[in-house]
């Protein structure tokens, strides 16, 4: 199972339409940081797509550093989606020990490779 973290509409379309083609994957999607942080430790998802610039009290960064400083959700594999495409932006991902960073518009052929990291997934 993969979580999405997303605010915006037509993103959870898209992510919704893409997750369709894949048959081993089914999607939860969470539209807060404050509303997946509450869902992972009861979903025990295989990955976590997360939007870095999340409106309203947390970005993704956020998110990402208060999965992994809590016991049951430290280990959980984060994919960071986001328009912030900057050397800085990167930096500070891989510092924090994001699995991928993919810049939106997302590239397919991207997203397929990072998920297969933790779920084998082939798209119809």
């Amino acid at each position: 199972m993969v979580l999405y973290v997303e605010d915006r509409a037509a993103d959870i379309a898209f992510m919704k339409d893409f997750l369709s083609s894949v048959g081993n994957v089914s999607l939860v999607v969470a539209t807060s940081g404050e509303l997946a942080l509450d869902l992972v430790p009861g979903l025990h998802p295989a990955v976590v797509l997360l939007d870095v610039e999340l409106g309203g009290g947390m970005d993704g960064f956020e998110v990402f550093s208060r999965l992994r400083a809590r016991e049951e959700t430290a280990s959980v594999p984060v994919i960071a989606l986001t328009a912030l495409a900057t050397a800085r932006d990167r930096a500070r991902a891989r510092h924090l020990g994001i699995l991928r960073y993919l810049v939106k518009p997302l590239k397919v052929e991207e997203l397929v490779k990072a998920i297969s990291l933790v779920v084998p997934i082939t798209v119809d």
